[in-house]
């Protein structure tokens, strides 16, 4: 092939045959684990569909075949540990598939390509630590997926799209700390694998999913009901959100501003009244007041003194007498 187009360099279906020749190699270099030789392989596609692709852009086919450049190049590059690299080229792949799968809505296959340059990409911004755009790009595939397999429930390859899309999704639940959210993703994979596994449609590679679905699923239940979350929110957390214009959610994933209001309107309610009650022992006794209250105190005790009677209680306690306490703005209530 190499040969039948430096012959003619002008016959562009030679110069496809050589470049997919060169991604053909590339593959197999990559199996074999030279990551370099085969980033060389793809690199030398790449230079080839590039210029079919710009002689002819309304050349759908030549346009995916660019596409499938970018992807295997994207590819090697994120193998290699250079996750800047592999996205961008991962972000090319996708812009051009998105336009293909937009100008021909009906074409399964390039609908396919566009949830798989979704999946790309979501996979190397979670490996970039970036987990919302890791998020915003399993969001966008997931919808392309479902539509395919609800099209096609005999189509074992969409149903097993479909199951992907939804683990990857519910790993992004996890690592937020979404537990709600990621048992509801890993049951929707369940049932699409037994559905597979009970027809006969699961392939004997695949058969691994179904228990390791249900593991997952039952780790994600188990953080589930370890936080309390079993059902719906609570009806009093449903009101609080109507409140503040949200949607209802579990406590642990109410907005902070929420929580802390949550928090501080019954503290700050139990330390006002506290404090107005310590603050109105402390007050001091109106002179006037001071005064009867210590005349009543000599009374009683001459009283006592003259016709032997028991001691009077009057509310004020032992040594509360206006010598012993110091002046009589002093008083305070027992």
């Amino acid at each position: 092939t190499a040969k039948l187009a430096a012959s003619d360099p002008g016959n562009a279906g030679w110069q496809r045959d050589l470049s997919i020749s060169w991604i053909k190699l590339g593959v197999v270099r990559e199996a074999q684990g030279d990551l370099q030789a085969a980033r060389d392989a793809y690199s030398q596609d790449m230079q080839i569909t590039a210029k079919l692709a710009a002689a002819d852009p309304g050349n759908a086919g030549w346009q995916r075949d660019l596409s499938i450049s970018w992807e295997k190049l994207g590819g090697v590059r994120e193998a290699q540990g250079d996750l800047q690299a592999a996205r961008d080229a991962y972000t090319q792949s996708q812009a051009i598939r998105a336009k293909l799968a937009a100008a021909d809505p009906g074409n399964a296959g390039w609908q396919r390509d566009l949830s798989v340059s979704w999946e790309r990409l979501g996979g190397v911004r979670e490996a970039q630590g970036d987990l919302q755009a890791a998020l915003d790009a399993y969001s966008q595939s997931q919808p392309i997926t479902a539509k395919l397999a609800a099209s096609d429930p005999g189509n074992a390859g969409w149903q097993r799209d479909l199951i992907v899309s939804q683990v990857r999704l519910a790993q992004i639940a996890a690592a937020q700390q979404d537990p709600k959210a990621a048992t509801g993703h890993y049951r929707e994979a369940l049932r699409v694998a037994q559905t597979l596994a009970e027809s006969g449609r699961l392939a004997p590679a695949d058969a691994w999913m179904v228990a390791d679905l249900q593991r997952r699923l039952a780790a994600a239940r188990a953080e589930l009901e370890a936080l309390g979350l079993r059902g719906l929110p609570h009806p009093i957390q449903d009101r609080v959100m109507r409140l503040f214009g949200g949607e209802a959610r579990p406590w642990p994933y109410l907005p902070l501003g929420v929580r802390m209001s949550a928090y501080a309107i019954p503290y700050a309610f139990i330390w006002t009244t506290a404090n107005f009650f310590l603050r109105w022992k402390d007050r001091p006794v109106a002179p006037g007041l001071a005064q009867r209250l210590d005349r009543c105190c000599c009374d009683g005790h001459h009283r006592k003194q003259e016709h032997g009677a028991e001691e009077i209680d009057h509310g004020v306690g032992p040594g509360r007498g206006a010598a012993e306490a110091g002046t009589a703005g002093s008083w305070k209530w027992a």
